[in-house]
């Protein structure tokens, strides 16, 4: 069962294989990933960029606060279909904004042509 990490004390978290190493003043432990859903980080905790990478793999959530508790921000890993959604987004934009495009050119001349034949 995935448990909740808590850690309190100031140190640096960085990855090793596919395990993460806390390194603290007086304390150095392991943390499998397999075992972590949320990294919930208290104080001042350095993280290296490959265990960013490592969480996101996993799935696993890095919530940060300060030395007292107060709430700083969350790293939330990134969904695989993100990037392909997106495209999709803007593929469907491009081809609404077109569509409005032309019917809006389509009116201009329809109304020029109406203009041009009730005057002339």
């Amino acid at each position: 069962m995935k448990e909740h990490v808590y850690i309190l004390i100031d140190g640096r978290i960085w990855r090793e294989k596919n395990t993460l190493v806390f390194s603290g003043k007086a304390h150095k432990f392991v943390i499998p990933v397999k075992k972590i859903s949320t990294l919930h980080v208290f104080g001042n905790v350095t993280i290296s960029s490959q265990t960013l990478k490592l969480l996101s793999k996993e799935k696993i959530i890095l919530h940060f606060f300060t030395h007292k508790g107060k709430y700083l921000g969350s790293f939330l890993p990134s969904k695989k279909e993100g990037g392909k959604h997106r495209l999709k987004q803007y593929k469907a934009f491009t081809e609404l904004r077109c569509k409005i495009a032309k019917s809006i050119v389509e009116s201009v001349k329809n109304s020029m042509l109406h203009f041009i034949k009730t005057r002339y």
